[in-house]
């Protein structure tokens, strides 16, 4: 789920961060590319990794940051389930007083927020990084992607038993208040 949109493009028009013609060329490419629009951004040069994270940091109001520059606690990344971690590319980087910090590609993606905060029963907070350091993190702290199916499917059994138990317990909270 890519960060960049029509809609965040205009806005990085409007911020001079791009230009019209820019967008143009982005909006015909993605018409016949496989690639994101960040992909696409980075391949013309329009603006480098750092430009990127900067404004989308700005623009959805959380911090951006490498995750491979943090060291989370083994009980803080046993949070969220390897499969889940990897299809949906979320790291959690730290936890304090029920609020869960995780790395996104895209901090906008409030389904992928939501299922966090399901699987967690936590408050989330959001950090945003580079596909790149998000793919070498992944590998660094989920490092057994070669499993069996057996054990990604008990795995999926597992998360949706997670996601059910979290919701039933919001939904019993609901109406006690």
């Amino acid at each position: 789920n890519d960060a960049l949109n029509e809609r965040v493009l205009r806005k990085m028009v409007k911020q001079s961060l791009l230009k019209d013609e820019d967008v143009e060329v982005l909006l015909n490419e993605k018409k016949n590319s496989a690639d994101n629009f960040t992909d696409l951004v980075l391949k013309h040069n329009f603006l480098n990794e750092v430009q990127i994270i900067s404004f989308l940091s700005e623009e959805y109001k959380c911090a951006s940051i490498n995750p491979n520059h943090f060291v989370p606690d083994e009980n803080v990344i046993r949070l969220i389930p390897t499969t889940f971690a990897h299809k949906h590319r979320v790291l959690p980087i730290s936890c304090y007083q029920n609020t869960l910090t995780v790395a996104v590609e895209n901090p906008s993606d409030l389904g992928l927020i939501d299922d966090v905060k399901a699987i967690t029963n936590m408050r989330i907070r959001t950090a945003v990084t580079l596909s790149k350091e998000m793919n070498a993190a992944l590998l660094r702290f989920y490092p057994n992607t070669q499993t069996t199916e057996n054990s990604n499917s008990e795995e999926a059994i597992q998360e949706l038993v997670r996601i059910v138990q979290a919701q039933k317990e919001q939904g019993q909270q609901e109406t006690v208040s």
